[in-house]
């Protein structure tokens, strides 16, 4: 107090015993001549509880921060001021460690400066982003991922930056695994030989690789999905299209569909190709995903196949040795039409019909049986073999034929072909020759062939004719001798007879004798082909002396010749004749398959059109074949006329050709099949090599209800843990969890459901569980029965796991989203709605879907233009985030809408996220708090004026008393008597302001209502008499106390009065208030009723809503009658209103006795008599 002033804390003593902290600020004061000591008291209990909650406050948010899953910092002047434990686990250093050290020096070098320019932002109250990714180094080195999210907050009384760190390492993994699945599948499919597109669910097409847009000859994918489909697809094909697209797949229809179709090429070509359709997923819309196989080139070389096929079975039909075709069990599969001749059949049905033991001898019969006996006691059937049998015909007749055997596989079948060449005239000829020396003499003299000698040195005369001249030519010997030669012979034929009769041509070669063919003249005037024979006949010194000739009749095999001629030449195989290894004859199949005609092969060596590499081999198989130690046709490579390396089939036998030995060769061009099995071998080698190295598991196995694997691939063991040789011990069904899951798999699969994927839990061999993906396809005999399955298996396991946590992570997004009350929408650059949560749609009355791709503004304010001030257009122009406050009409709402941009990959802004928030308590909360802060500082103001009024009121009241007290005249004393009482009641009124301006501790006590209305009465006592307004008091003088906050009830019947004291004063000008108390039901009732313009039905059930008010602006703030609300509920008891129309109103206020002794009967009746005034 030596200075004259002091302020402390300390403690008072209520009359109850009870204690509470005190401010005591004391001041030293000097009135008149006296220095007094002037106290000033203040409550601060609200203060003292309010720093107990920070404090409470404090250590929440420090337990808060201390378990938080995140790492929070707070960053002054770019230092780490604060670190959370959390961080250790996320960057390895402790708090301790990153305190006081430079933000930058935890930040990755590649987002240093991002971090600083925001930070920079972000201090001087720019707009930043307040969540982003960046990297930060651990102490270890490491490099973290981390996403912050950063907010400008006061921290000890000086701005600082709060970020809260979050450690992504996890998942920045699983989305680089999801970015490399879709880049892998998305290459996979541009990389794939396959031709692929997806299109969309209305038909549009949203994707193409690169090998659909080669098989139709685009150049872009853009410029293929300009080409309407209609141009694409034939007509036919563009109608089985439409057929698909309208089918929906169902559980008993599978979604994938194969067909093959023709499609138009940029070109105008038309290709063959197969259409492998399936529903698929993409971009998260469902679509329709197609694969196209070219089929061109393979219809092709089949149908060449077919050709060649058909042709050769042609070559075989029309062979004139017998040919059959007999399965390795006996059944006999092919007959051709001389085997039907050789036996005398009509049809091979009837032919197959008689057992082969009815068909041959017995002796054939056993020795056929013997052969296969042999054959199978050694494990196999003999490759090939020949011999002679003999046959019995459907007529009984026996013949002899002479057998060929060679196994074959005939459709697909081991079987045997088995060749028969009828040698009955053979045998005969032979049994002949065996009597020909005896005969040889008689047949000499009885021959049909003429001999006959001419001079060397004169061969126009004939020197000896035989008898049978006259069977040949018509003519006598003896007629012949007497004629020169060139009148029996055409001129060409007698050139030919000179030529060979001199010595010289026919000794020029070393022969002993020359073959010619003549044309002779008949004594009948016809010609007769014959072949003769000439030989030189030496005399002395071996010159020639004669020259021999013996002539036979050819006629009949000049017309066989030509019938042979004309069928060769009508075959669809090449067919040829080779003579002294030279070509002699060749038929147009030949020549075409060759590319030449007569000049290019009559008189070339026979080798020429052999490929250099396949001459020798080519040469000896046929060799062998003329020899029959093979019956094989055998392959070679020729040389076209153009050039060109071809293959050939080709079959040799030994002929008479124009009385010569000739080889006869069948021939037929099967380059196209070789072409074809190469690409087959390519083909299987790709895929042997794919199977090896893919990293989808890839299996064959049998169709049982076990199953058991037959082969599998080297990703097949990384998948299931079994080694090969493990997996080809066990069954399939060993690896199901639930092996009779097995059974109804297979069942859907064998109903139609092949080739659709089948996900499954496979069971690993450590037991582990792994989700798989499995497509199946069946392999089936000629007779359509499942001979083993194969399959393909993926292990998704992984994708299956970052499958379920983006989805889960879409719906906790999809359920926050929707749970948001706040009308949430995602718009376009147009202004479109893209998506809304269910906020927004339930405000308009439908539901999200009816909404999507309608605009804002025709749906939120009904106009076909946006508003000037809209959010959304600021946002797209600037890129930032823009709101706007809007007061509506309607309802009095203050609605706050937001937007905030959407970048693409680019960082260009492609639409906007709106948020529309009801803010009306907010602005009425601002309303109410700077209302409270009004009143504060007018209760200041007025505590201010009451004290600086207390002073000179005390100087008043002190020296008046004073005088009064001295001897003076009565008239002054009078007037000193009035001054003292003015000032008192003066007094009275500041204590009053005093009392109700201080803020107060809530403390209940004992008090009298009549108290509290008389205190009130007192305060507004000039008003009333100002304002003309009559008080009249009805209360009840027994009423008990009750524990209120004195200060508290106060305030609400001060709130009523002014109410009613205002709309009285606004209605008339002044009026009755009349104030009644009593006690009902244990409760004390008050009742305050004026005679003003009364409450309208619709507002009197709305008087205690917050900021509710008919008052006109700046009047009132709608909070009294909610803040009295409050408080009286708060005390245990009940306010309401009645009123009438015209006739005024009056509130109740229902206070209880004791709240803690009040019966269920009492509280009830109560709440009926509040019910019923609101009634």
């Amino acid at each position: 107090m030596d200075q004259g002033e002091l302020t402390y804390e300390g403690e008072h003593h209520r009359k109850d015993g009870s204690t509470f902290p005190v401010e005591i600020h004391a001041k030293r004061v000097k009135i008149g001549d006296e220095d007094i000591i002037l106290g000033v008291c203040r409550d601060i209990t609200r203060r003292k509880n309010t720093q107990e909650k920070i404090l409470q406050s404090e250590k929440k948010y420090s337990t808060l921060v201390e378990h938080a899953r995140d790492g929070i910092n707070i960053v002054q002047g770019g230092i780490v001021v604060y670190s959370s434990p959390k961080m250790v686990e996320i960057v390895g250093y402790t708090p301790e460690e990153i305190i006081g050290r430079p933000l930058l020096a935890f930040i990755a070098p590649a987002d240093r400066q991002s971090v600083a320019d925001r930070y920079k932002k972000m201090v001087s109250g720019e707009p930043a982003p307040e969540r982003y990714e960046i990297g930060a180094i651990a102490k270890d080195g490491r490099y973290v991922p981390i996403e912050v999210s950063s907010s400008v907050i006061q921290y000890e009384g000086k701005p600082a930056v709060m970020a809260v760190v979050r450690d992504i390492t996890e998942r920045r993994q699983v989305e680089e695994a999801l970015r490399v699945e879709r880049e892998n599948f998305r290459n996979s499919l541009e990389m794939s030989p396959m031709a692929t597109q997806v299109v969309g669910s209305k038909g549009n097409l949203v994707y193409a690789n690169r090998a659909l847009l080669e098989l139709w000859g685009y150049g872009s994918f853009d410029e293929f999905k300009q080409v309407p489909r209609e141009k694409r697809y034939t007509p036919d094909s563009l109608q089985l299209i439409k057929e698909l697209a309208s089918k929906q797949p169902t559980p008993d229809q599978p979604s994938y569909y194969r067909n093959q179709l023709t499609i138009m090429c940029n070109d105008g070509r038309l290709r063959n190709v197969m259409a492998h359709r399936t529903e698929v997923i993409w971009n998260g819309q469902e679509c329709t995903e197609v694969l196209f196989e070219d089929i061109t080139e393979r219809l092709r070389i089949e149908e060449a196949l077919q050709l060649e096929r058909e042709n050769f079975r042609n070559t075989l039909e029309m062979s004139p040795l017998g040919a059959q075709i007999v399965t390795r069990d006996g059944e006999l599969v092919y007959a051709n039409q001389a085997l039907l001749d050789i036996w005398g059949y009509s049809s091979f049905d009837e032919l197959k019909a008689v057992p082969l033991r009815q068909r041959v001898t017995p002796e054939t019969f056993t020795r056929i049986s013997n052969i296969m006996r042999d054959g199978i006691q050694q494990e196999q059937q003999p490759s090939k073999f020949e011999f002679e049998t003999s046959i019995i015909r459907k007529d009984g007749q026996k013949r002899h034929v002479q057998t060929y055997r060679k196994e074959v596989v005939w459709n697909g079948k081991e079987s045997s072909q088995i060749l028969y060449e009828d040698i009955t005239e053979r045998k005969r000829a032979e049994e002949t020759v065996q009597e020909g020396e005896r005969l040889y003499r008689l047949l000499a003299e009885n021959i049909s062939d003429v001999i006959f000698t001419v001079d060397a040195k004169d061969p126009d005369r004939m020197t000896f004719v035989s008898p049978s001249v006259t069977r040949l030519l018509g003519y006598t010997a003896e007629e012949v001798l007497a004629m020169r030669t060139s009148e029996i012979a055409t001129p060409d034929s007698l050139k030919k007879a000179a030529s060979a009769a001199r010595s010289g041509a026919v000794m020029e070669d070393g022969e002993k004798s020359k073959t010619v063919e003549l044309d002779m003249i008949h004594k009948g005037g016809h010609i007769v082909p014959v072949e003769a024979k000439y030989s030189i006949i030496r005399g002395a010194k071996d010159q020639p002396t004669q020259v021999l000739a013996v002539a036979r009749d050819i006629t009949e095999r000049k017309r066989a010749e030509a019938l042979y001629r004309t069928l060769a030449d009508n075959s669809p195989a090449g067919v040829y004749i080779i003579q002294d290894s030279v070509f002699v004859f060749a038929n147009a199949a030949f020549k075409a398959a060759i590319g030449g005609g007569d000049d290019d092969l009559l008189g070339k060596d026979s080798l020429s059109l052999v490929h250099p590499e396949e001459r020798l081999k080519t040469r000896q198989a046929a060799i062998d074949m003329l020899k029959g130690k093979s019956a094989e046709p055998y392959e070679f490579r020729y040389i076209s006329k153009s050039g060109e390396t071809r293959w050939a089939l080709e079959q040799v036998s030994s002929i008479t050709y124009g009385g010569k030995r000739a080889t006869l060769g069948s021939f037929l061009d099967i380059t196209e099949m070789k072409r074809a099995e190469l690409a087959l071998r390519e083909a299987e080698q790709k895929y042997d090599n794919l199977v090896t190295n893919i990293g989808l598991g890839v299996f064959r196995s049998t169709l049982g209800s076990s199953g058991r694997f037959l082969e599998v691939n080297r990703a097949m063991e990384a998948i299931t843990g079994y080694s090969r040789e493990e997996l080809l011990r066990i069954n399939v069904a060993d690896t199901y969890v639930n092996p009779e899951e097995r059974q109804p798999l297979l069942r859907a699969f064998i109903d139609g459901l092949g080739g659709n994927a089948m996900e499954r839990v496979f069971k690993k061999k450590d037991g582990a569980l792994a989700f798989t993906r499995t497509w199946l396809t069946s392999k089936k005999d000629e007779s359509g029965q499942v001979l083993y399955l194969e399959g393909v298996m993926e292990d998704v396991t992984e994708r299956k796991k970052a499958e379920e946590r983006i989805q889960r992570a879409a719906e906790e997004w999809r359920t926050t989203f929707d749970s948001i009350t706040d009308l949430i929408s995602i718009h376009d650059k147009e202004n479109r709605l893209v998506r809304v949560n269910m906020a927004f749609a339930e405000k308009l009355g439908t539901t999200p879907k009816v909404l999507i791709g309608k605009k804002c503004h025709e749906l939120m304010h009904s106009s076909g233009v946006p508003s000037k001030d809209c959010p959304h257009y600021h946002t797209m122009e600037t890129g930032k985030s823009a709101a706007i406050e809007i007061l509506t009409a309607e309802n009095a709402t203050w609605i706050q809408e937001s937007t905030s941009p959407v970048f693409d990959d680019q960082g260009k802004v492609i639409g906007t996220v709106h948020i529309i928030k009801d803010i009306t308590e907010r602005k009425h909360m601002e309303q109410q708090l700077l209302m409270t802060e009004r009143l504060a500082t007018i209760g200041e103001l007025v505590s201010g004026i009451a004290h600086e009024l207390n002073n000179p009121l005390t100087g008043v009241i002190g020296f008046s008393q004073l005088l009064m007290e001295r001897e003076v005249a009565d008239d002054i004393k009078e007037d000193l008597s009035v001054i003292s009482g003015e000032a008192q009641r003066a007094a009275r009124i500041v204590k009053n302001l005093l009392t109700f301006a201080r803020k107060h501790a809530p403390v209940k006590q004992a008090t009298q209502v009549n108290s509290i209305l008389e205190d009130v009465l007192r305060l507004r006592a000039y008003e009333q008499k100002v304002n003309n307004i009559e008080v009249v008091r009805r209360c009840a003088p027994d009423l008990p106390e009750i524990m209120t906050d004195y200060f508290q009830i106060q305030q609400v019947f001060l709130n009523i009065i002014i109410n009613a004291e205002y709309f009285m004063v606004e209605s008339h000008h002044g009026g009755t208030l009349t104030l009644a108390t009593e006690r009902v039901d244990g409760m004390v009732r008050t009742s305050i009723t004026d005679d003003g313009p009364g409450i309208p039905p619709d507002n009197l059930a709305r008087l205690f809503d917050h900021f509710f008010t008919t008052k006109d602006v700046g009047k009132g703030t709608g909070l009294g009658l909610s803040i009295c609300h409050g408080i009286v509920t708060e005390h245990g008891g009940h306010i309401y209103a009645r009123s009438e129309p015209g006739k005024g109103a009056t509130f109740i206020v229902d206070l209880p006795v004791d709240s803690g002794q009040l019966n269920s009967e009492d509280l009830e009746n109560a709440k009926r008599e509040k019910d019923s005034a609101h009634r």
